[in-house]
């Protein structure tokens, strides 16, 4: 059952649309609203009400089986998002390229996996005319962007429980504290890279453009 009075139905509207803020939903639901402190203390009354916790209830069960539902249909769990920030961590520009006749890299999409396919952040592809009468030529450019390798990197290790800081040196720390955090780093990267079978990237970075 609703709550009867306008003022309670405005406030349960104002909660389930503002994200849950108690405050803010009383101070539009209530005109002339005291203040903050006030609004709180009363939004935590009215949550408790006996008309209207019911319904805050109903609306959690409902959210929480949408949820479910969107979890389920694209199979979402903690495996699947750790190798998608892996394909990102470990993609490689040198992936997407090709040499053409004279040898130059130039973007191709011929044999990428899905995993590969994954790293694409944007291509964008500009057709422009270069030259004047008779020595005018169409020509192609393609221009190939990935995600940010090093913020899928942070978030598996973070994801992970491997928390060592990828920050500049420290003040006081020696050649050998810097080796052996390098060191460490490196070991740990490797680790994640056999655990989700992704090969070791090459050193390639850059745009490449097809004429």
């Amino acid at each position: 059952m609703l709550a009867s009075r306008p003022p309670q139905r405005a406030f349960v509207d104002e909660y389930l649309r503002n994200g849950r803020n108690g405050a803010a939903a009383y101070r539009a639901a209530y005109r002339g609203s005291p203040s903050p402190q006030r609004c709180a203390e009363q939004a935590c009354r009215l949550l408790r009400h006996r008309k209207i916790a019911p319904i805050f209830a109903a609306a959690e069960a409902r959210a929480v089986e949408r949820t479910q539902v969107v979890v389920n249909r694209y199979a979402i769990d903690r495996a699947r998002i750790m190798a998608e920030l892996a394909a990102i961590g470990f993609s490689s520009l040198g992936d997407y390229l090709r040499p053409n006749a004279d040898g130059d890299p130039v973007p191709s999409f011929a044999d990428l996996t899905a995993q590969q396919m994954a790293a694409v952040a944007e291509v964008t592809i500009d057709i422009c005319t270069e030259g004047k009468g008779d020595s005018a030529r169409r020509v192609k450019r393609v221009r190939l962007k990935l995600h940010d390798k090093r913020a899928a990197l942070v978030d598996l290790l973070r994801a992970n429980g491997w928390a060592t800081p990828l920050v500049p040196d420290e003040p006081d720390e020696t050649p050998a504290d810097r080796a052996a955090r390098a060191a460490a780093i490196r070991a740990r990267l490797h680790a994640m890279m056999q655990a989700f079978a992704v090969p070791e990237p090459l050193v390639v970075e850059g745009r490449a453009e097809e004429r």
